[in-house]
């Protein structure tokens, strides 16, 4: 993490992940992931249905399996469970836990993807940080393949007041749009290769990142949630992703070992889970609340700040360190917990 003149504040350490394995960093798009995960499905011989917009969801409360899920276009669906990996603003979240809503994290950001160019005087190997701890605004950049970087820059929406009330728009002339958002990184007094990794971006769009805090239930009989849908929170360093992939492996592993008990596994699931999302989820809304600004008093404790963050996070928080975060074992996890309570079923 660099501040925004370059210098220094901190490094994210990385840690070996032993002999008989290796620990890989890797950063990539979602639409890469996406594609990647919908091809495996493919393979698998598993049906894939887009454009589905759910309605409403109906299951029986009296213990028996089984759900019904009505879609926007008249059409239905039954099965013995639903996932709702739906995202911060997820359906199935709202069909169960009507109260529960996300709010928003209190900034801004817009983000592009460019090839790289061997005009660019600088580009990251893996990733960059920049903050400008005076106003809370931010830049990353990423490498998310041999020849594409992905950038984003983050402003608190006190701060917003550059471009007036401008947001960059899909359905928008994109090189207008490119000109205003170039103008915004000059008067950021970003690096002086950001603007011209916006001229050469193929697109450029807005989001306004959000939170949930990690809900008290995760599960209502025969539906389940995962990923943001039950813990939103903006992406830092990666967890937000992270800690879905990280809820997919828990949640099939104890499915597969609890076939004909789907609520004691969605129980087991976030008993197992609910610890680690939390701290995870403390931490970046923690960082966050730095970054953004959330005072006008902790904007200007600057620099020392985040290096004091940055020192106390590669600190012993709770019983995980920096290194179990990284090296997290869902199915060992699995394992030990079935152990624990004297269960032994085999997966199927």
């Amino acid at each position: 993490m660099l501040n925004i003149h370059g210098s220094l504040i901190s490094n994210v350490p990385n840690y070996p992940a032993g002999p008989d394995r290796d620990l890989t960093t890797v950063t990539i798009l979602l639409s890469t992931l996406s594609r990647v995960l919908t091809d495996a499905l493919a393979r698998e011989g598993v049906a894939v249905h887009t454009n589905k917009h759910l309605v409403s969801i109906e299951q029986p409360s009296d213990g028996s399996l089984g759900v019904m899920a009505t879609f926007m276009d008249g059409t239905s669906a039954y099965g013995d469970i639903v996932v709702g990996a739906d995202g911060v603003h997820s359906t199935v979240r709202t069909a169960l836990f009507p109260d529960r809503v996300p709010h928003e994290a209190g900034f801004v950001g817009y983000a592009g993807v460019v090839d790289d160019n061997p005009f660019f005087d600088w580009t990251p190997s893996e990733l960059q940080t920049c903050a400008d701890t005076t106003t809370g605004r931010s830049l990353q950049v990423l490498r998310v393949s041999k020849d594409q970087l992905f950038w984003v820059m983050y402003e608190p929406k006190h701060h917003q007041t550059d471009l007036g009330n401008w947001k960059p728009r899909f359905d928008a002339n994109l090189s207008q749009e490119k000109q205003r958002l170039m103008e915004l990184a000059k008067r950021w007094e970003l690096q002086s290769v950001v603007p011209w990794m916006i001229r050469y971006a193929k697109e450029i769009a807005t989001f306004t990142p959000h939170f949930i805090e990690p809900l008290p239930q995760w599960s209502k009989y025969n539906c389940v949630l995962l990923g943001a849908a039950k813990h939103a929170m903006p992406s830092f360093l990666g967890h937000a992703c992270a800690l879905a992939l990280e809820d997919v492996d828990v949640l099939a592993e104890l499915l597969a070992r609890l076939p004909n008990d789907p609520r004691r596994a969605f129980q087991m699931y976030q008993d197992l889970r609910y610890p680690r999302v939390k701290m995870i989820w403390d931490i970046v809304r923690e960082e966050t609340r730095k970054m953004s600004g959330a005072t006008q008093m902790e904007v200007k404790v600057g620099d020392f700040a985040l290096r004091w963050s940055a020192a106390f996070s590669s600190m012993k928080r709770g019983n995980l360190t920096p290194k179990e975060i990284l090296l997290y074992d869902g199915r060992g996890a699995v394992l030990e917990l079935l152990s624990r309570n004297g269960s032994s079923q085999r997966r199927n």
